[in-house]
């Protein structure tokens, strides 16, 4: 049976938000996956995930934002967080909107995504279009890729929990 990898994607990340940030809201009608919390302070953190969906990869990355709107801030600065080994000591503290992909938190500190299939060659492309099948089925997961996504997940939402969390409590005070 093959599964559908956005669709999938999506119920995997609602459950393991669910159980491992609660405290995260989804925000729905977005085309990423997004979730807000408010934090003590008049400030709101965002968890984003960024799925890409092509023939020749499947894979997701976490952005991270926080912000004093309610709402992702779209023109904040992406950067390299903040006050992290990748960051520059000479940059000043993010101001009131700001952005960063979640990889640049934990080792080896660099953009990161999970990736639920290999890249393809261009040979795999080649055979899946010549197969019975006229349109190549580009959104399809097998059920050991359906298992791996649910793992990958998992990874990725603990890594907000153990990373990005703390990250935005401690540096919450620069804003």
């Amino acid at each position: 049976m093959k599964s559908n990898f956005l669709s999938l994607l999506k119920v995997q990340i609602d459950a393991q938000m669910t159980a491992d940030l609660p405290q995260y809201e989804a925000l729905r009608g977005r085309k990423q996956l997004t979730y807000r919390n408010k934090s003590a302070g008049n400030c709101y953190h965002f968890i984003q995930f960024q799925a890409e969906n092509r023939l020749d990869r499947k894979r997701f990355t976490v952005n991270c934002a926080w912000t004093i709107g309610k709402s992702w801030p779209e023109s904040a600065h992406h950067s390299i967080p903040f006050d992290t080994p990748m960051s520059d000591p000479e940059d000043p503290p993010p101001g009131e909107e700001y952005y960063f992909r979640i990889g640049f938190l934990f080792p080896p500190h660099r953009d990161h995504w999970w990736e639920v299939t290999r890249p393809r060659t261009l040979e795999d492309i080649i055979a899946s279009m010549s197969s019975l099948s006229i349109k190549p089925e580009i959104d399809r997961l097998t059920d050991e890729q359906v298992a791996k996504l649910r793992d990958l997940v998992a990874d990725a939402t603990s890594k907000c929990r153990d990373y990005v969390i703390p990250y935005f409590y401690i540096h919450e005070n620069k804003l």
